[in-house]
């Protein structure tokens, strides 16, 4: 890597994004931190924090918590020293929310997304599906906390926006009809549950 310029290192770092999805975490990661080591003084800082947030989600993929919260660390590190806009720090909160999660330390990460949830509200039109997708994970985190009823209001507070935005039948509903149907099944409300996981597989 010693002599590729910086839009060669993300040319390289988008192929490894996309093999990811394929489960290929270790070698993704051992090529990641390899350009963070050889090119942290020649690219971006917004890169560069980009880069940690993905190699901390990586960490996290290959169940190595304790550094994938050390590395999302160091990404809020590098935001604070930057004046890059505020939506990357959400952006490094929603990874630190998502370690949190994993680990089972609900309440820490229901606080670190209404963080992420405040700043995107800032921008509302330009965040407006991220703002649902943190009220989906915040219903979740409630359900997991058995906060039934704040549970309940984010989830409909996302589905709502969606339906709202979109109409009722449109793809972007279907994982908030899910989040609703999984709670309304522990609820015991099982008509209701029925209904909403219907429509997220139709």
């Amino acid at each position: 890597f010693n002599s590729l310029s910086e839009t060669a290192v993300f040319f390289i770092w988008d192929s490894i994004r996309y093999f990811s999805k394929h489960g290929n975490f270790e070698t993704n990661l051992r090529y990641l931190k390899n350009i963070v080591e050889n090119f942290s003084q020649k690219i971006s800082i917004l890169n560069l924090v980009s880069l940690n947030i993905e190699i901390g989600r990586l960490y996290r993929e290959i169940d190595n918590y304790s550094e994938a919260k050390r590395i999302l660390s160091r990404a809020e590190e590098l935001y604070k020293s930057s004046n890059l806009p505020v939506n990357i720090l959400a952006r490094i909160y929603v990874a630190q929310a998502g370690v949190y999660d994993t680990l089972g330390a609900f309440s820490e990460a229901e606080n670190i997304i209404k963080k992420a949830l405040q700043i995107h509200i800032l921008d509302y039109d330009k965040n407006f599906l991220t703002i649902a997708s943190d009220y989906e994970i915040l219903s979740v985190l409630y359900r997991k906390l058995s906060d039934f009823k704040q549970a309940e209001e984010s989830g409909k507070k996302s589905l709502n926006m969606m339906i709202g935005r979109f109409g009722e039948h449109h793809i972007n509903c279907a994982s908030k009809y899910f989040t609703l149907g999984t709670l309304y099944a522990d609820l015991a409300r099982y008509k209701k549950s029925i209904g909403f996981l219907k429509k997220a597989h139709n």
